[in-house]
């Protein structure tokens, strides 16, 4: 994955974010998953970094469908993306120790709520308030 991302980067000039790129590699994922699950990992390593970066800056106004503005509302009520990629791995590791007979999926949803809580309670409760003391401390070495 890494190295897809990578390749993202270098080649970001040449790189088209386009909607129908994005649902034709999700497409893709699908039909790898449910008909060649062998092929699905080459697949997914392939079109899952264009889709993210389709999802990270998706083209279009904020006033029509598939605008800035209904994707990114979510970050009206807090910024939990950096929690959500802190605490992800722990409570993986942690659901799998707890429940070893766990299927993908339920891990999955498992990870996800959880995650979810333990990122926003981490939003709200240390990095917004610790974002203030920095604009505090910032605006008071400016004067």
């Amino acid at each position: 994955m890494f190295f897809s991302g990578a390749a993202c980067w270098v080649y970001r000039d040449r790189l088209r974010i386009q909607g129908r790129w994005a649902l034709m590699a999700c497409v893709a994922m699908a039909v790898g998953a449910a008909v060649a699950p062998q092929a699905f990992e080459v697949v997914y390593r392939l079109a899952h970094p264009y889709v993210l970066m389709y999802l990270a800056f998706v083209p279009g106004s904020a006033n029509r469908p598939g605008g800035t503005r209904g994707i990114r509302a979510y970050n009206r009520v807090g910024d939990y993306s950096y929690g959500m990629y802190v605490y992800a791995f722990p409570v993986q590791q942690c659901t799998a120790a707890l429940l070893p007979e766990v299927s993908t999926w339920t891990l999955t949803g498992i990870a996800i709520i959880v995650t979810l809580v333990l990122a926003m309670l981490s939003w709200h409760l240390i990095e917004k308030p610790a974002m203030a003391l920095r604009r505090t401390a910032s605006a008071r070495n400016e004067n």
